[in-house]
């Protein structure tokens, strides 16, 4: 397969930054390298010596406004940069990297508070202890859970407090008496008060 002598550098703009979207080989326009050569193809040339002369002498056809025609001296090592940029990177057309979490979510901890944080643009990196959805640990899981039912009831008001409150008293009340009536028809043993007085210490700390 013949090496190409020139490929096309495809760039894209977004924010400050150009980007190298992808390099590929120029198109030879064969119509204007035949006319280019004409004159120079000689009856007692070979097939060899005319396909040589051909390739010595190609035209490339155009390139759109995002593109630009380059040697393959310049191109090789950027299409290697950018088949090794990988996920999280993108190519600048200077030929270095700048990274890339554009609409990734993550998670951070300090002083035991959770917080998340959405990247709204590329080249802004993440904090060392960035924490993404799918890396949580269970336990971790459970401490946001914690904190956002903890921020959601600090944000009722008085009288929702209240309400809700009761209503989760009332509803272990009715689970208790189930859990009662259940023990007793299987024989087995419940100690309802107990059950029902921690029910109600969590959920008194809850709503305090």
């Amino acid at each position: 397969m013949e090496q190409a002598l020139e490929y096309i550098i495809f760039r894209k703009t977004i924010g400050n930054y150009t980007l190298i979207r992808d390099i590929t080989p120029a198109e030879v326009d064969a119509i204007r390298t035949f006319r280019k050569i004409d004159a120079k193809i000689k009856p007692d040339m070979t097939e060899s010596e005319i396909q040589q002369l051909y390739m010595d002498n190609r035209e490339y056809a155009g390139v759109g406004a995002e593109g630009t025609r380059v040697r393959a001296k310049t191109a090789k090592p950027l299409i290697k940069k950018l088949k090794e940029a990988g996920e999280n990177r993108l190519l600048l057309e200077n030929g270095e990297y700048i990274v890339n979490y554009h609409g990734k979510e993550y998670w951070t901890n300090e002083n035991n508070v959770w917080k998340k944080e959405k990247v709204e643009g590329i080249g802004i990196a993440i904090p060392n202890n960035a924490i993404f959805d799918t890396d949580l640990t269970e336990k971790q899981r459970k401490e946001i859970a914690d904190q956002t039912e903890k921020e959601r009831i600090a944000n009722l008001s008085s009288e929702e407090r209240q309400k809700e409150k009761r209503g989760r008293l009332l509803s272990v009340f009715h689970t208790a008496k189930t859990k009662a009536e259940e023990a007793e028809f299987l024989g087995e043993e419940f100690d309802k008060e107990a059950w029902l007085r921690e029910q109600k210490d969590e959920i008194e700390r809850i709503y305090a």
